[in-house]
């Protein structure tokens, strides 16, 4: 059993053990463009038909391009930083949807 700071106990459902910081954790949302591919630190995209960009952090899986770091961006909580051609770096907080970003290739 696990005591949460209210006092109650609760176990894991499938396996009946304990729970605890080391046997439970979220997995990470894997954002994705709108044609199902997982988005990608170093994409270059295509934002608003218009402007490109290179994707230099998700921060839904931690995963950032060099020298951009979680601990730099991981506040945020979501979506996607963007290094663009009419702006710099750019937070998209709902990943792909927000301007209609679409995949041009994968970066390096």
């Amino acid at each position: 059993m696990h005591e949460n700071e209210a006092g109650g106990r609760f176990v894991n459902a499938q396996s009946c053990t304990p729970l605890s910081s080391a046997n439970w954790q979220l997995e990470p949302h894997h954002m994705r463009y709108r044609d199902g591919q997982d988005v990608l630190s170093g994409d270059i995209v295509s934002i608003d038909k218009q402007y490109r960009g290179t994707v230099v952090g998700c921060i839904d899986t931690a995963k950032y391009t060099p020298p951009h770091s979680h601990a730099q961006w991981g506040y945020l909580g979501a979506g996607l930083m963007v290094d663009t051609d009419f702006g710099g770096l750019v937070h998209y907080p709902d990943g792909p949807d927000s301007d209609d970003i679409v995949l041009l290739c994968r970066g390096a």
